[in-house]
């Protein structure tokens, strides 16, 4: 049975209170505690039962989390700080005598917001009261951002993947170390408590390193044909075997090895199982893959794990948090958690429609830095400072294996120039013993050259440059809101496994940063505080809250017609707006 914070009896603010200053988040908390969190929002994760011990509160389980992601602290600190910190008590209105709850409490909290998708809801409420009190307008142009967030599990090598994934895969089929009599020596050894996490190999040895691998194919192999991994009934066990047949898959290749790659040509595809069917030769032994596979898997624990690049020399493993913000108000309108491995530009459109679903927001624009540029090429010659233009060109492949344009310039041609040597690097180009003839010059085009030689055609004059300077100007905001996010409040690097959990840790990290600012613009303004704490109520709060006035006022709206006043009862306060303290009968 849920609880509401309303059956809580009220707490009279203690004499310590005054010692927290009243321009802190704890001081702002406590102001705005009874419409921040509403209860009935989180009433799908209760049973509508008499039976059973009340619960304690959803609101104030939820405005706990946003007191332990304000601090960056882990469940069990959060359940010390109810219990002795004065700004956690007084923020969420406890008695010093309160000792708060378990920290299984929030465990349990956060599974259930999973379970039911809610992890956004809080999240959803401050932006759309940020909306209804005009603080957001729906159509306001807005910046997107990226920035990556460590994952929590550790990222293993191809022997410690498969046999994770053999032993995930014996775990969900039901054997146990109880049960490892039933398999095979080979198997029954990942179950066997006193089996060594890391087999004893010579690691520097690689004709052991290689059958060492063999091993673990074979014994992959084995445990996918166990009965019930070839046709699994349950989704734990058809997630296992998926899980181990994509790790064989991404890190280990089966045939002959492949020549050498030159530059311009695809990848190779991988051999077909008719193949690498036939005797096991010594090219047909499993062996590591050359190179990385664009989705390689590098966690058993967390399977959705990837590694992102910042550059090429810069990389992580972990996931991408997008958000975008309006800038005027400073606001977080949306935020998503990506794969780290993907395209920036792939997640502005659930960015953006994401929004117009849950919280009403249309952006009419969006801005965004160089990384969610995506163009064509179409380009068709190119002319080099002495003046001479080429068409003939053949197609390449840039360091992301895109097709571009590899232009080239006649070697008669370039061997006549007077800038040859500034161009080429010498009288023989830029190799002193060339083992051939060296061509001319050769230019290869950036895959998006079409938009930025029209990018580079607007910013020739200073005014250009300046118009497209203020445009931009916004952008510094949206740095600084990614700084929040991950330096102040601990998004950088990821609390639990899974995108999942940690979309809800951006979500109330990002409820959070809004909640901050949401409060310290009330806090500078009276009719954007009424706005604000209007706007949580809602429209049937705000009508009882209606209600309770004229009731306190009295006699002085009796005056009034019965039927102006229900009209004004009935009727949505604009924006910026606030119901009088007084009514007479001119009002």
């Amino acid at each position: 049975m849920m609880r509401h914070r309303s059956d809580l009896p009220a707490a009279a603010p203690g004499a310590w209170a005054a010692l927290i200053p009243p321009d802190s988040f704890y001081a702002r908390l406590a102001a705005y505690r009874d419409v921040l969190v509403a209860d009935d929002d989180y009433r799908a994760l209760y049973k509508d039962s008499p039976l059973g011990r009340p619960s304690i509160p959803p609101s104030l389980v939820v405005l706990t989390m946003l007191l332990q992601y304000h601090d960056d602290c882990s469940d069990a600190e959060a359940e010390a700080r109810l219990r002795f910190d004065l700004r956690w008590k007084h923020a969420l209105g406890l008695p010093l005598e309160d000792v708060g709850f378990d920290a299984t409490v929030l465990c349990h909290f956060r599974r259930k917001l999973l379970e039911h998708g809610l992890e956004r809801a809080l999240f959803d409420r401050l932006v759309r009261a940020a909306r209804d009190a005009g603080l957001i307008t729906r159509d306001a142009v807005q910046v997107v951002d990226s920035s990556h967030v460590l994952g929590a599990a550790g990222v293993r090598d191809t022997y410690a993947l498969i046999r994770g994934g053999i032993r995930k895969l014996l775990r969900a089929l039901g054997y146990a170390p109880s049960r490892r009599g039933a398999l095979p020596d080979r198997l029954a050894w990942y179950l066997d408590p006193a089996a060594p996490e890391k087999p004893e190999v010579d690691w520097d040895n690689a004709a052991a390193r290689a059958a060492h691998l063999v091993d673990l194919v074979d014994d992959a192999r084995a445990a996918l044909a166990l009965p019930g991994a070839g046709t699994p009934d349950t989704p734990t066990v058809a997630e296992a075997a998926a899980l181990l047949t994509k790790i064989v898959a991404d890190d280990v290749e089966v045939g002959p090895p492949p020549g050498p790659k030159r530059r311009g040509r695809p990848r190779r595809p991988p051999p077909t199982e008719a193949e690498t069917a036939g005797p096991a030769t010594a090219d047909a032994r499993p062996r590591l893959r050359q190179g990385v596979a664009p989705d390689r898997t590098l966690s058993v624990v967390d399977p959705e794990l990837r590694v992102g690049h910042k550059s090429e020399r810069q990389q992580w493993a972990g996931y991408k948090v997008q958000v975008a913000e309006e800038p005027t108000s400073e606001l977080l309108a949306a935020v998503e958690v990506r794969p780290a491995n993907e395209h920036d530009a792939a997640a502005v459109v659930d960015l953006i429609t994401g929004q117009a679903e849950r919280v009403g927001l249309c952006p009419r624009a969006i801005l965004g830095d160089g990384a969610y540029g995506t163009a064509d090429d179409g380009a068709g010659s190119v002319t080099c400072p002495a003046g001479e233009t080429t068409t003939d060109y053949r197609m390449a492949r840039d360091s992301r294996n895109r097709p571009v344009k590899l232009f080239r310039f006649p070697f008669a041609v370039c061997s006549a120039c007077p800038l040859r040597e500034r161009c080429l690097g010498g009288p023989v180009g830029r190799s002193e013993r060339p083992a051939r003839r060296p061509p001319g010059r050769q230019v290869q085009l950036h895959y998006h050259e079409a938009t930025l030689q029209a990018a580079r055609a607007a910013q020739k004059t200073p005014a250009q440059r300046q118009a497209l300077q203020e445009r931009l100007r916004p952008r510094a905001k949206v740095e600084r809101k990614i700084a929040e996010l991950l330096r102040r409040h601990g998004l950088r690097r990821g609390r639990y496994f899974g995108r999942a959990k940690t979309l809800l840790q951006a979500a109330m990290t990002a409820a959070l940063v809004n909640a901050k600012r949401l409060l310290a613009l009330a806090g500078a303004n009276v009719q954007t505080a009424a706005a604000l704490r209007e706007a949580l109520l809602g429209g049937a709060a705000c009508r009882a809250m209606r209600l309770q006035t004229l009731r306190r006022v009295g006699a002085g709206c009796l005056a009034a017609p019965q039927q102006a006043l229900r009209r004004w009862m009935a009727a949505p306060m604009p924006p910026g707006r606030r119901w009088p303290s007084t009514i007479s009968a001119a009002s």
